[in-house]
């Protein structure tokens, strides 16, 4: 079970009308305050993260690129390597070395196909897979989702159950083990002149505190409180529901 990360995010130096506007900017159909809209996540990246990918991505590299044994053996030159890769169809034609020169291991999970990702059901053959792997590395500096999100949002998920704040303004929402401090920062990036503060506690209780400031897209004030402390204890009883104080 995850562990989870009470998120406070206020903004001040704003009239009403700058933060509906604001509010407008965050709002997606599925929820009040969305992470996509403020550092979108590429498309490319929505795929399966799972064990294999390493050996997915470690075949592709060992068999299906320019300088592999495999490909210089055949007298594939980079530009025709590149026509035959980006041609899905093709994979199974060309993405495959010769049987013979395979290990047993990798001739099994060549064999495979898997699918993409969760809202595409399409299989694809392991080395495609790998492929994919290999480029969103290399154009966005993660395999999958998983690494981007936890490299730009500062957290795996999305805001976990949104809500603007009845007094003030602002949100309120958690997420997974860390703070999203990218997306504040971001966001007075996007909004400059005003001081957007994200206040944050772990769900365990006087762990995990702090708060920062941003202006513009810099940091204006951090304050960090050492764990277990009381001035920490009594910070992150602020940020959760009440009945813990208790």
């Amino acid at each position: 079970m995850p562990a989870y990360t009470r998120n406070l995010l206020t903004v001040s130096g704003v009239s009403p009308k700058r933060f509906d506007q604001m509010a407008q900017f965050v709002m997606s159909r599925k929820t009040e305050f969305d992470f996509d809209l403020i550092i979108p996540m590429p498309e490319e990246l929505d795929i399966f993260d799972a064990s294999r990918n390493d050996a997915l991505e470690t075949l592709y590299r060992r068999y299906c690129t320019p300088s592999s044994e495999w490909s210089r053996g055949l007298g594939i030159d980079r530009r025709l390597f590149e026509e035959i890769r980006m041609n899905e169809k093709t994979w199974l034609l060309f993405g495959c070395p010769n049987p013979g020169e395979l290990t047993a291991e990798d001739a099994q999970i060549l064999s495979r196909s898997f699918k993409l990702s969760h809202s595409d059901g399409t299989e694809v053959p392991a080395l495609y897979f790998g492929w994919r792997l290999t480029e969103n590395r290399i154009l966005y500096g993660a395999p999958t989702w998983y690494h981007w999100r936890i490299c730009n949002w500062g957290t795996r998920w999305n805001a976990i159950n949104p809500k603007v704040l009845e007094h003030g303004f602002g949100w309120e929402f958690d997420t997974v083990l860390s703070p999203a401090v990218p997306i504040a920062r971001t966001l007075s990036a996007v909004f400059v002149g005003c001081d957007i503060s994200l206040s944050y506690s772990d769900e365990d209780i006087g762990r995990g505190c702090g708060q920062e400031t941003y202006n513009s897209g810099r940091m204006a004030k951090e304050l960090i409180f050492e764990d277990g402390s009381w001035k920490a204890r009594t910070f992150a009883l602020k940020l959760w529901d009440k009945e813990r104080m208790n």
